[in-house]
């Protein structure tokens, strides 16, 4: 671990991602610091405790947008009443890069009877994978903290399941009586880091006013 008493010290980071997250230590003589994103002053970090914590979460920004960025922690002169110094402690950083898989990339397994369709309004490469395969299923594996998958809403759009590590997580309905492309039909974040696998079930259901039972797959986007 890193540590300065410095109180004019800084640690930067230049950085290619969308989001990063600081750990530092939290302890009976650390002090307060600032953390700044691109020169921007993001907050101020207390580091004191009474008892040792390693791996403290100090600073967390997950939706910067793509690109290079630069977090700077600057130890200042301040510190809690109770603390015995004005240690500053750099242990380590988790950058994060968002991936985006469309529909037709083949990592996407699919099961059933689909087809690829060019569609107005389609994110990435401007086509979807469609299908009315009442059975049909979806299952990407990827390796992230989170994941959220984009859909489409419709007249004949179904009420399809979303799995993730075989766990039941939703059902949405695609249902809507004009056209939106794009929607977030699933979204989570915070997951462990490593392995995991997000399925999507068509089912017999659908909105009682939708005409059809079309399921979506536009594109994921993997944290």
């Amino acid at each position: 671990m890193a540590v300065t008493s410095d109180r004019q010290a800084t640690a930067s980071l230049t950085f290619n991602g969308t989001g990063i997250r600081f750990y530092s230590h939290k302890g009976p003589g650390t002090g307060r610091f600032e953390i700044y994103i691109d020169d921007v002053y993001q907050t101020s970090w207390d580091g004191y405790a009474t008892d040792e914590e390693y791996v403290a979460l100090a600073y967390e920004n997950t939706s910067l947008s793509q690109g290079e960025h630069t977090i700077t922690v600057r130890n200042t002169s301040n510190k809690n009443e109770l603390s015995a110094a004005t240690y500053m402690n750099v242990d380590w950083f988790e950058v994060h890069q968002r991936r985006v898989i469309d529909s037709t990339d083949d990592v996407i397994v699919y099961a059933g009877d689909w087809t690829h369709e060019i569609m107005s309004g389609a994110g990435q490469d401007g086509t979807m994978a469609v299908t009315f395969d009442r059975q049909a299923t979806a299952s990407l594996t990827f390796n992230g903290t989170g994941i959220r998958l984009y859909s489409r809403k419709g007249p004949g759009a179904s009420i399809y399941e979303i799995y993730l590590d075989g766990v039941f997580q939703a059902s949405w309905d695609g249902y809507v009586a004009n056209p939106e492309n794009q929607v977030v039909a699933y979204q989570i974040s915070g997951l462990p880091s490593g392995q995991h696998t997000i399925t999507l079930r068509n089912t017999r259901n659908k909105n009682l006013l939708s005409a059809a039972s079309y399921m979506h797959v536009d594109w994921f986007q993997i944290e």
